[in-house]
């Protein structure tokens, strides 16, 4: 089934991984959006997508290059799928952080990697302190808005097709 496949695939061995330096996005990001200048793109952190930050003149914003091929996101359609999610939820003035359109309206880019294409996305930033460990009523406050993404999730449709599992594979049966 899907599950084992996507096991198979998540990690290959010996595979290259690359991480695209700052100035790179930079002039990429030069290239697609009407930001204000000057334009800094700083790495955050890699992992199983890598994070940047991005300083565009008083603005700031993260951006995500997907590493591809891993889990359940494996092609553009599934990348848009989750954007247009996102946007979707923001659209629904639910507290997320979502894509910034480049100027052309895509909300996915593509960029050069030893390794293949790598996609990227442009997102809002999310001023916050994370606090840990959080007490009884953000406890009660976090509840609430997870039981509101998901019943504004309910009226989400995408024209964009995304894996999904059957009750099989939540079975173990997949």
């Amino acid at each position: 089934g899907r599950g084992r496949e996507l096991h198979r695939t998540a990690m290959t061995p010996n595979t290259a991984r690359s991480v695209i330096p700052g100035e790179a996005l930079t002039s990429a990001l030069v290239a697609a959006y009407d930001l204000p200048q000057p334009i800094d793109c700083e790495l955050h952190v890699v992992g199983d997508n890598d994070s940047y930050y991005v300083h565009a003149g008083p603005e700031r914003f993260a951006l995500r290059v997907y590493y591809p091929n891993r889990y359940l996101l494996s092609g553009s359609d599934e990348y848009r799928f989750e954007l247009s999610w996102l946007s979707f939820c923001h659209d629904r003035g639910l507290p997320v952080s979502y894509p910034i359109p480049r100027r052309d309206g895509e909300l996915l880019s593509e960029m050069k990697a030893l390794e293949g294409p790598r996609p990227w996305a442009l997102f809002s930033y999310v001023e916050g302190t994370p606090v840990f460990p959080l007490q009884i009523e953000q406890y009660r406050r976090y509840g609430e808005f997870v039981a509101r993404f998901h019943i504004e999730s309910l009226e989400f449709s995408s024209p964009y097709a995304r894996f999904a599992y059957g009750e099989a594979a939540y079975k173990g049966e997949e």
